[in-house]
């Protein structure tokens, strides 16, 4: 049996060690809006995480928010906006289910004086005297994880083993009340929900005619 991702580049996140650890929450968890900061990559909670509007109202509680996005993003509680590139004007990587890596180059060059991601936070981790963060090239972020500069991840780490399997029942049915987060094909990401010519589609008109918004 074999299990598939719920996203793009799941499995790199993972071999990235992308997971907390120790005392670490999870994400749900940070966008409740308890922590005293907390900074957003490339994430629009209001879309991008099942919480929906409830995270952007949590969030409003939070006492600093960084918002790091090639758009104006999450301006009605970030006190903090840092434009980046998107992943089209920067060379990158990403892991498919399979675990092959899968390298790309810029499309374009990024606009005006825009940064990748990786360079601004490594920015700040100097100036904070944050240690590991001496990276010149995206080369030298990838060379951080082990095996993951091969054109396969070595098997022994991918696996489909419950690591944390437990012995606890399973509720088949939903509670009342909740329904699952699903988003249409052209909501997934800030580049197709701003890409006018996909919003005109069949489509993503279809799509949120059924959830009641406009096209």
């Amino acid at each position: 049996m074999g299990y598939l991702t719920e996203a793009a580049n799941t499995v790199g996140a993972q071999l990235a060690g992308a997971l907390p650890g120790g005392q670490g929450l999870h994400a749900g968890q940070m966008l409740e809006g308890k922590l005293k900061a907390l900074i957003l990559l490339n994430n629009e909670p209001e879309f991008d995480s099942a919480a929906g509007v409830k995270a952007k109202a949590s969030l409003n509680a939070t006492q600093m928010v960084v918002t790091l996005s090639p758009f104006k993003a999450n301006m009605s509680f970030s006190d903090v906006l840092l434009p980046i590139a998107p992943f089209t004007e920067t060379p990158g990587t990403f892991v498919n289910a399979e675990g092959r890596v899968q390298g790309f180059h810029a499309v374009v060059k990024p606009l005006g004086d825009t940064r990748p991601a990786w360079k601004v936070l490594r920015v700040l981790a100097n100036l904070l005297g944050l240690p590991g963060f001496d990276f010149e090239s995206s080369q030298d972020v990838l060379k951080q994880i082990r095996g993951v500069d091969m054109a396969l991840v070595p098997a022994d780490k991918l696996g489909n083993e419950l690591a944390d399997a437990g012995e606890g029942s399973i509720a088949l049915s939903a509670a009342a009340g909740l329904t699952p987060a699903v988003a249409s094909i052209y909501q997934l990401d800030g580049l197709v929900r701003r890409a006018p010519s996909l919003q005109l589609t069949a489509d993503a008109r279809q799509a949120a005619s059924v959830e009641g918004v406009t096209a």
